[in-house]
């Protein structure tokens, strides 16, 4: 599958495709549980917190993640080309929006 900055941009923004879902269904995406790893996890949805939610991921040589809070329209998605370099995205995230530091486990 490819995906540019922009795809995973629009897609996060419509709430992963829950814009598409029916009402209820797209409620039951967003009730998380905790799972064994320490992660909420609904339907194909980790919730990051904070209003949150989004799906994080990686592949031998890449580290992503795209992030929507609902409440607020914000969308937020990254990736490097570096496969454990997930805190290369710390700085950019928090800088633009400090609710997101719990899914930094800050």
């Amino acid at each position: 599958m490819y995906s540019t900055l922009e795809d995973l941009g629009a897609w996060a923004a419509t709430g992963f495709g829950n814009d598409f879902l029916p009402e209820e269904l797209a409620a039951q995406r967003l009730e998380a549980a905790p799972l064994p790893e320490g992660v909420d996890y609904g339907l194909g949805l980790m919730d990051f917190g904070n209003g949150w939610y989004g799906h994080s991921g990686s592949i031998l040589g890449w580290d992503s993640i795209a992030a929507h809070n609902p409440d607020t329209g914000a969308v937020f998605v990254a990736y490097v080309n570096e496969y454990g370099a997930f805190n290369a995205f710390v700085g950019p995230a928090l800088a633009a929006f400090p609710d997101l530091a719990s899914l930094f486990g800050i």
